[in-house]
């Protein structure tokens, strides 16, 4: 569980550089890691891919993105 928590606090302090698509899904992919420690992190994990995908589609398409996004 340790593990788990410090390479989801790595991918999230990673994160904080970053910008759009590649922060959010930066901070998905940390968050998915300390799924391990505190289940509730699978909602932040959902919701950071939602936003991952909505900031990497074009304009016009970034609602849709994110709704497929929620469906997957």
């Amino acid at each position: 569980m340790m593990e788990a928590r410090a390479a989801g606090g790595r991918a999230m302090s990673a994160a904080r550089v970053l910008s759009g698509a590649a922060r959010y899904a930066a901070y998905a992919a940390g968050q998915a890691a300390v799924t391990a420690h505190v289940a509730a992190h699978e909602l932040g994990a959902a919701a950071y891919a939602i936003k991952a995908a909505r900031a990497a589609a074009p304009k016009d398409q970034q609602q849709e993105a994110g709704r497929l996004e929620c469906q997957w």
